[in-house]
């Protein structure tokens, strides 16, 4: 400890002098003490003479004099944290004999500072008691130290340690306080994934300072990407009592598919898919996909890539190329079915930023041609050219199975006008999703609203499509189309293994003309349950769903919303 005149360093003792002096006490064995006659107490100034009154409980007038209850009264009354000093002695008064306890008092605190890298200091000192213009008390002091160390990891998430307390004759008390740093960032556990894709999701380097809130965020946004099934850190200490070690560790899940399939139905006669996609291509975080999808009815093929980091900064770019051509449509006009066979070739291209800890913002440019060829030997051509921004906010705690939280997407599509094509209109759309935590063992209510509308001339692939295992099961994918929409759907989900999850929902939507009222009383429902399977492949979806006209299975990947 260093000393200095008024002053204490680190760890906040006074070194008093708790001294008796005056007259000699020892007497015959046998014999009494005499009494205490009169208490006196000499020395104080601005610290009222009640507080040292109230710390001399042993000591009492007319009772015999005792050397260990004066001891003791001499420690209460420096542990009041007040006084530098504290003396008693015995004299001789006109009452008899006198007990004197004199007191040095502290300095006048004249500046508190608080020293640290990155903590607010303001902030900070609203905890404290010691202020400027009130006596200097240790035990205020000591308090007020463990509390900037309670308070720092508390409201900020940065683990301190009080380095130094200065005090000086002046009344200025210095503290001085080391965040803990990080001495290295371990990963562990990561076979596949490169290092820099989770590093550069936590955003902490050697160096910096310790922040426990910010690890949290970094750890969710590892977990995010959906590439691990646990995602875990350990501080662990090193040689430095302000550094520690970072220790990441994660248990990856299988993130590339190469699935295929054929089958036979009465409906579209012979079928079968290829798909080939890896959400963390090469470790590198990167996503590629391909999908074949071919038959009598349908030929399908969409090849796509997207790049999460484009620089430091997040920025994040991806494409998609396409050519989707499915015979023996049904067209309705109001009692009349037409055939028709549908055919489209385009790709689209996507660049954004996050804005946000939890928001990203979007633009996507899109290209297509479409022929709509008719049974009667008529067609349908056309060009699309769209721009649409978008922001997705999603403060989930889980990739795959949320049960806190909310999503929210929101965009505004323009098509044609400078753009070019042959269709000029504007598409909105707005998907609010939350997720609300019952009971125990992750049971999880889930709520969404979708709504959106289209004014111009929009194509018919841009209308809204109602029905199907994305909106409103129990009806068939688009058995209601419109240029405006609007969407329920409410699921409640329990686990029943660690990788089988049980649903029961209830959705309900519509989609109108644009010259049609949306009424609630419009809406159509849908009930049913379902079951999520967790696979190496991604989470399968199989629901169940009864509409007006019966009910009907569907078979999905990842969740409905």
């Amino acid at each position: 400890m260093r000393r200095r005149r008024h002053a204490a360093v680190i760890i906040i003792s006074l070194c008093l002098v708790l001294g008796l002096s005056g007259l000699g006490l020892a007497e015959e064995e046998g014999s009494q003490y005499p009494p205490v006659a009169e208490i006196i107490i000499e020395g104080y100034n601005r610290v009222d003479m009640s507080v040292i009154e109230k710390a001399i409980t042993k000591t009492k007038v007319g009772e015999p004099v005792s050397e260990d209850k004066v001891r003791s009264d001499l420690q209460a009354i420096a542990n009041t944290g007040y006084f530098f000093d504290v003396r008693a002695n015995f004299a001789e008064s006109p009452k008899g004999l006198a007990v004197v306890f004199t007191v040095v008092e502290n300095p006048v605190v004249t500046r508190v500072d608080i020293v640290n890298d990155v903590l607010p200091i303001n902030e900070l000192r609203r905890y404290m008691t010691t202020r400027p213009g009130r006596v200097l008390n240790l035990e205020e002091l000591r308090e007020d130290v463990q509390i900037l160390v309670q308070k720092s990891y508390e409201d900020y998430g940065i683990p301190v340690r009080v380095h130094d307390v200065v005090l000086n004759e002046a009344g200025e008390v210095r503290i001085i306080i080391n965040e803990t740093r990080i001495a290295d960032v371990i990963i562990k556990g990561n076979n596949k994934t490169k290092d820099h894709v989770i590093t550069r999701e936590l955003k902490i380097k050697p160096g910096d300072v310790l922040d426990i809130n910010a690890l949290n965020q970094g750890l969710r946004r590892v977990l995010m990407l959906g590439y691990f099934d646990e995602v875990a850190r350990d501080l662990q200490d090193t040689d430095d009592p302000d550094k520690v070690n970072l220790v990441v560790t994660v248990t990856e899940r299988k993130t590339g598919v190469f699935t295929g399939g054929a089958g036979y139905s009465s409906a579209e006669g012979f079928i079968g898919y290829i798909d080939v996609a890896d959400q963390n291509f090469l470790g590198r975080g990167q996503q590629v996909n391909f999908r074949w999808e071919f038959g009598q009815k349908r030929n399908y093929y969409n090849v796509g890539f997207f790049e999460p980091y484009l620089n430091e900064n997040g920025l994040f770019m991806g494409f998609n190329v396409y050519n989707r051509l499915s015979r023996d449509r049904i067209k309705r006009d109001g009692d009349t079915e037409y055939k028709y066979d549908y055919h489209r070739t385009g790709g689209d291209i996507t660049i954004g930023q996050p804005i946000t800890e939890y928001t990203k913002a979007s633009l996507r440019l899109k290209i297509e041609n479409y022929e709509l060829d008719y049974e009667d030997d008529s067609d349908e051509r056309g060009n699309l050219r769209t721009l649409r921004l978008q922001t997705v906010t999603n403060t989930t705690d889980h990739p795959f199975f949320p049960t806190t939280g909310f999503r929210n997407t929101l965009s505004a599509e323009l098509g044609g006008y400078f753009l070019g094509g042959d269709n000029s209109f504007t598409k909105y759309q707005a998907d609010l999703s939350k997720y609300i935590q019952v009971g125990s063992n992750k049971q999880t209510l889930a709520f969404r609203v979708h709504t959106g509308f289209i004014s111009g001339d929009a194509p018919p692939q841009e209308l809204f499509a109602i029905g199907g295992s994305e909106t409103v099961r129990g009806y068939k994918y688009g058995h209601f189309t419109g240029e405006k929409a609007l969407t329920f759907n409410a699921e409640y989900r329990f686990p029943i293994t660690d990788i089988i999850h049980g649903v029961v929902f209830v959705d309900s939507g519509n989609a109108w003309d644009s010259s049609e009222r949306m009424r609630l009383s419009d809406l159509h429902t849908g009930y049913g349950i379902g079951v999520r399977l967790d696979t190496p492949i991604g989470v399968l979806r199989l629901d169940y769903g009864i509409g007006e006209e019966g009910g009907q299975a569907y078979f999905s990947l990842g969740q409905a919303f």
